[in-house]
């Protein structure tokens, strides 16, 4: 068996090696992506930048606030001086994706930063607070593109935050190979079941009584006279007597699972505080919906 396990992972290193190489090799082998997205501590490092700029794939990542700009006359200016001087008609509202509480709506700038790139400003309209991305990209790309590869990277990382949360990706201490890929597959396949059973359309929530059986409703409609902005509201459902709560989450799907495997307490008390859980999430969320809605975003 040690013998066998040793030979299984020689190769698992052996492809991790082989896919390593490929991506040095560059595009002849058509890597499977066009777009990357990062956070600072890739965005800063100048030879991976290059790195993809000669391989032809595009990017938006985010660098520091004193990441220098082109001012004109050979000039150059930081990053986040160079936002104080756009102009108001300079910034476009739009959408990153939708969030936890809705859609992400912030203020978006683009200028060029030379040498082919450019720098693409996001300002929150809540806090006037300041992010930075440099973007290079050899085919066309409009603002709107460059704005949604942005996001994407909030999405990947509250999918990793979901898995070191929910299926302990993370409390792991690395000490051999063989045991760490056990590991990790274990705790990914567990996410991906939790994350299927979150996507599945929803059905009568838990808690819901003999009086309450009707077939729950999904989207906006469920916030009733507080609609709140275009997909503020669209995981909120209404129970037949009119209860909104939100739909189950991953969380609250772990939650439930882990007290019904060894129960403490009959079955009607989890059920019962779970729906208490997500009918007060519910109208945490709307009062959100609420005050975007009246400050105009």
């Amino acid at each position: 068996m040690r013998r066998g396990g040793h030979r299984r992972g020689r190769g698992v290193r052996d492809q991790a090696r082989a896919c390593q190489e490929d991506d040095r090799a560059g595009p002849g082998l058509g890597l499977p992506f066009a777009w990357l997205t990062a956070d600072e501590a890739y965005g800063d490092n100048g030879k991976l930048r290059e790195w993809l700029e000669e391989t032809g794939i595009s990017y938006v990542v985010a660098v520091a606030r004193d990441t220098p700009v082109p001012a004109g006359a050979g000039k150059a200016i930081r990053a986040d001086q160079f936002a104080a001087k756009v102009p108001g008609q300079g910034w476009q509202r739009m959408s990153c994706g939708p969030g936890s509480k809705g859609e992400r709506l912030y203020d978006w700038a683009l200028s060029p930063a030379g040498q082919g790139r450019h720098l693409l400003i996001r300002r929150s309209p809540a806090s006037g607070e300041l992010a930075f991305y440099l973007c290079w990209f050899p085919r066309a790309a409009t603002l709107s593109d460059l704005v949604k590869v942005a996001g994407a990277r909030w999405a990947i990382e509250e999918c990793f935050q979901a898995a070191k949360n929910e299926t302990a990706l993370d409390h792991y201490q690395v000490r051999k190979h063989v045991a760490w890929y056990r590991h990790i597959t274990l705790a990914l396949a567990a996410q991906a079941w939790l994350a299927a059973a979150a996507a599945r359309p929803p059905g009568t929530p838990p808690g819901s009584g003999p009086g309450e059986s009707g077939r729950a409703r999904e989207g906006p409609a469920a916030c009733g006279q507080l609609p709140g902005p275009p997909g503020c509201c669209n995981r909120l459902i209404t129970v037949g007597d009119g209860q909104v709560m939100t739909c189950l989450t991953m969380n609250e799907i772990r939650r439930m699972h882990a007290a019904l495997c060894r129960p403490a307490h009959p079955t009607g008390h989890y059920l019962h505080w779970s729906a208490w859980r997500r009918r007060h999430q519910a109208t945490a969320r709307r009062c959100h919906c609420r005050r975007r809605r009246e400050r105009g975003y």
